[in-house]
Order: C-alpha cells, then structure tokens, then sequence
C-alpha cells in the first residue's frame, strides 16, 4: 500500500544514496532486479511527479491518472494491469511525500499547471486522457481545460467518482481527526484513544498502532506520517478553494464521470454530482461496481477497465 511504498523508497534512498523513481516499483518489481539497480548506481536521480506504471505500447493512447487526496499513484496499479498490458499508464503524485521535498501544494491550479509541464514534456502533442479519482478528478479537469485552451486536443476526461461538492468539501480535518480520517481502513483508532494528547505524541501512538498490525515497518517515523497527512489536508484545502471552470464550448473531449453502484442510495439512480454546471449536456454518466473507495480495486476494478477500454478503443491514434 502507498505508506508502505513511498516508506520503502525513502529506506533506499537514505541507506544507499540511491533515489529510486516510485515507477521503479511497477517496473522492477522484486527485490532482486530493485538490488540490481541499487548494485549500478541508478541514482541520485529528481523524483518526477510522471510516474510510469505500466509502459504499454505506442498503438495505444496512454492513460495519465492525477493522484487522489492521499498523493500516491500506488492505487491505479490494479487499474493498469486490469486494463492489459498493451495499455501505456501512467500517474502524477503530489509533492511532499518524500522526505526533502517541498511542501505539498494547497491549490488545484498549482498541481494543474506543475503537472502540464511534465505531461506536455513527455507528449508534445495530443490526444490526451486523463482520469482521476475522487480528488484526482478534478485536477484533471483542471488540466484538460486548460490544454484545450492552448489548442491542444483533448480526447477523453474520466472522472472516477469525483464531487464536485461532496458533503464535507469546506471542513478540512486536522489534529486527531485528520489522523483518524486518514487511517480508518487500516488501523483501529478512536477519538478517545488521542484525546488528552497533543501534536506528536497524537502521531505516535498512530505509528504505533501502524506498525503493530504490520502496515508500516519497524522504523517508521512520526515524521513519516506527518508527511503523509500534510499531503492529504493539503488536498482538502485545495478542493475547498476549487471552482471548476466551465468546460471550454469548442472542446474535442469526451466528459465521463464514473459512479459507484454502492454510492447511488436506495433508488440507485446516478446524479452528475455537480458536474453537469460545467459540462453541460456533454457529459456522460456511467455506474461501475463498487463502493467510492472499492471501484479501483479487484474485483471491481474489472469492469471499470472494460468501460475504459471501450472508450480508449475511440481515441484517435497520433
């Protein structure tokens, strides 16, 4: 999982002085080809926020997925490998993961603009898809408008069960509750756990926690997690402050959004989550199964691909 994958690449980096790219966990994938790059000196190399996690072909248009609220691509691997291997994929995480970073960025249009310039780099010209889930969604809404603006052609935006304006959208958690919020799923920890304590002695009895039920190794540090949830509420700020902008009247794109079957309530009758005031009668509903947080990941992840496919199939080739 990500805090396991961003903590291993961290441990390279500090005990060999090697950095390793996080697409180096996709492409190298055991230890003995991950020694083999430490063994010949790979690095030091910048981490990129363009992460490649699968390389594909170049007969089929590549994916690009903007990371969700917690920074790291590490989820869309089941999505690459459901889609095929003939699929180029690849991820843009947030800066602050890492340690010696810069802080996390705070505004969509920041990421926006820090991301065109790696994906434009890596592909001067279009067609491009983007997708992102829950907050990744907006980011690359921002982004295809804006290549659209420039005169680039934009094929397809998916937009993985992404609101607009979710319920809690203008609370940003902190303290106690921003780590609660942040490790429900993988931890059991209460409010009443934290409550009495302060700042680090919060994060600690969570690293504690963490690494008694194995999710996070022996020496990860409260300055691990606090990395981590900088990244995350740094997010939270930035969809607070978002006003998507109305999709450009010229625009070539498809407007997906993808909804999960388990959040359409009792009816289960998909609404455009605020989506239609700026896409207008372009945009296309389609429900997948699964839950907001289940719909990338086996089994369900299966036939979000298939959907996926079927639209790529569309995209022109260049």
């Amino acid at each position: 999982h990500s805090l396991l994958a961003v903590r291993l690449m961290g441990e390279i980096r500090g005990r060999f002085g090697v950095d390793l790219p996080l697409a180096m966990l996709f492409r190298e994938s055991t230890v003995e080809r991950l020694a083999q790059l430490v063994r010949g000196g790979a690095g030091p190399q910048l981490e990129l926020p363009l992460v490649e996690i699968q390389p594909g072909t170049t007969a089929k248009p590549p994916l690009y997925c903007l990371h969700a609220g917690g920074g790291n691509v590490v989820a869309y691997a089941d999505l690459a490998r459901s889609l095929g291997a003939e699929y180029p994929v690849y991820g843009f995480q947030a800066r602050g993961l890492l340690a010696g970073e810069e802080p996390p960025r705070r505004c969509v249009a920041e990421m926006a603009d820090a991301y065109l310039q790696e994906l434009v780099a890596a592909r001067p010209a279009g067609p491009y898809v983007l997708a992102g889930h829950c907050f990744g969604g907006l980011v690359a809404w921002e982004m295809a408008v804006r290549l659209e603006r420039e005169g680039r052609e934009v094929a397809l935006v998916a937009l993985l069960d992404t609101e607009v304006w979710p319920a809690d959208r203008d609370h940003v958690p902190e303290g106690s509750e921003l780590i609660i919020h942040e490790l429900r799923g993988l931890i059991e920890l209460d409010a009443e756990e934290l409550e009495g304590l302060e700042g680090d002695a919060q994060l600690a009895v969570a690293v504690e926690k963490l690494q008694r039920a194995e999710m996070a190794p022996a020496d990860y540090t409260i300055e691990d997690l606090r990395r981590q949830l900088s990244v995350v509420q740094g997010c939270r700020y930035a969809w607070r402050d978002y006003e998507p902008p109305v999709y450009p009247a010229g625009g070539s794109a498809r407007l997906v959004l993808f909804r999960a079957r388990e959040q359409l309530g009792e009816h289960g009758v998909p609404t455009a989550v605020g989506w239609d005031a700026v896409a207008g009668d372009r945009l296309e509903i389609l429900v997948v199964p699964g839950s907001h947080t289940t719909l990338i990941h086996p089994p369900h992840v299966k036939e979000l691909a298939r959907s996926l496919r079927r639209l790529l199939r569309q995209v022109p080739r260049r």
